[in-house]
């Protein structure tokens, strides 16, 4: 709400700075919506801009006044992103890896039942390639169960292990069936979740991810769950991480070992070029995938090479 009012205000501030006649503000009209695009020209990202924008397309449809955007404020928002400042761009996240989940797992306490949950959490949302946002509540008070995941969800009699998720950002609420590969050691997603599944009784009406307190249960927040994570990293010397770090650490992880992207793209549910933007290690993964190609022919060309040398 706060970001609408504040695209609100900016456009009209806008409009009174450059004494735009007030029947062009609302309906604002083509011209006038070009020009407060070009204003953020060099200044701000173009996602920046576009949000904008969007935010006053939204203000014209629920107040059912015309929209004139058209081609041209297209053509300008395009012209926009090419002239985005480096500035506005943000790092690109680093992913987890597999030794910052040793060091997460030799520092939980096991017999805890938050760091049960933290450890089943962490092993779903890494081999999974999940989304926090769809595995765990974003606060206690803002707790839908109605997206997300319980102990039905879960079929660990599948091989490999597989988990429902009744609402993903991409698919909303078609949800999404995913795969946890099964892996060696304590980091394979389905011992994780059978140890917390038992430790913190499992209960249709209580999301998967939860934790007892004597006899009460808590929903494990995404905040939680990372400030666990970050105070184990930390201690250990490792960078703090986001959320998203687990997706996209899973996805790299995946890629090292050479599962063929196509599979990796399916199994994490990735869309089109949105997978390969977040890509980590590529020099790793060059190395596997493309480097040192048909050693045969390799062969036979050195083999011609000293045939075409003796001639001469």
């Amino acid at each position: 709400l706060s970001t609408y009012s504040s695209a609100i205000s900016s456009f009209v501030t806008f409009c009174d700075i450059n004494n735009v006649d007030p029947k062009d503000h609302f309906p604002a009209s083509k011209i006038t919506l070009c020009w407060f695009a070009s204003s953020f020209a060099g200044l701000a990202s173009a996602s920046s801009v576009c949000n904008k924008i969007s935010t006053l397309k939204a203000w014209h449809t629920v107040h059912n006044t015309g929209w004139l955007g058209g081609p041209r404020l297209d053509a300008m928002l395009g012209g926009i992103s090419n002239l985005s400042p480096p500035s506005s761009s943000r790092p690109k996240r680093e992913p987890v890896h597999t030794h910052m989940l040793s060091v997460l797992h030799a520092g939980l306490d096991h017999s805890n039942s938050l760091n049960v949950a933290v450890w089943a959490a962490a092993a779903t949302a890494f081999w999974g390639q999940c989304r926090l946002g769809e595995l765990l509540a974003p606060s206690i008070s803002g707790c839908d169960l109605s997206v997300l995941p319980s102990h039905t969800s879960v079929n660990l009699g599948a091989s490999p292990a597989q988990i429902f998720l009744p609402w993903t950002k991409v698919t909303k609420r078609k949800g999404a069936l995913i795969h946890l590969p099964t892996q060696y050691g304590p980091s394979n997603p389905a011992s994780a979740l059978k140890v917390h599944m038992r430790i913190n009784r499992a209960h249709p009406d209580l999301p998967l991810f939860h934790y007892m307190v004597g006899s009460l249960t808590k929903p494990l927040t995404k905040p939680a769950f990372m400030a666990r994570c970050n105070a184990i990293w930390s201690k250990a010397g490792l960078a703090r991480l986001s959320g998203h770090a687990f997706r996209i650490g899973g996805t790299t992880e995946l890629l090292l070992a050479s599962v063929h992207p196509d599979v990796v793209k399916v199994m994490g549910c990735w869309s089109s070029d949105a997978f390969l933007r977040y890509w980590r290690s590529v020099s790793d993964i060059v190395a596997k995938h493309a480097c040192f190609l048909h050693p045969d022919a390799h062969k036979h060309l050195v083999a011609a090479t000293h045939v075409r040398a003796r001639r001469h």
